[in-house]
């Protein structure tokens, strides 16, 4: 049974890449910057959900939302803003509050 718990879909394997991410955060946030434009934007949400609890460095927070952003059709703008309203006590870089700025008027 325990070659099992890698079975599932992109939804149950999210679910273990957002609690390894909360385990070991700014590993899995690097590790997403590298992710493929193609992979299945359960996986980028997943990393931007364990970010967002288990918090990172202001630089990583950027990295991971730019990547993100920048990811065709946009998917992952709910998972985005709510890691950085989970910094908002921290002073953020413009850019990052752009980035919320335009799924907050474009999205």
């Amino acid at each position: 049974m325990e070659d099992d718990f890698l079975k599932g879909g992109a939804h149950e394997l999210s679910g273990v890449l957002e609690r390894r991410t909360k385990e070991d955060p700014e590993r899995f946030a690097k590790l997403a910057l590298r992710f493929p434009d193609d992979t299945h934007r359960y996986y980028f949400d997943a990393v931007l959900r364990g970010i967002a609890e288990a918090g990172v460095s202001t630089e990583t927070l950027l990295e991971v939302c730019r990547r993100c952003h920048e990811l065709p059709e946009r998917p992952s703008g709910r998972w985005i803003c709510d890691a950085v309203e989970k910094a908002a006590e921290r002073t953020l870089p413009e850019e990052l509050l752009e980035i919320v700025a335009w799924y907050a008027t474009e999205d």
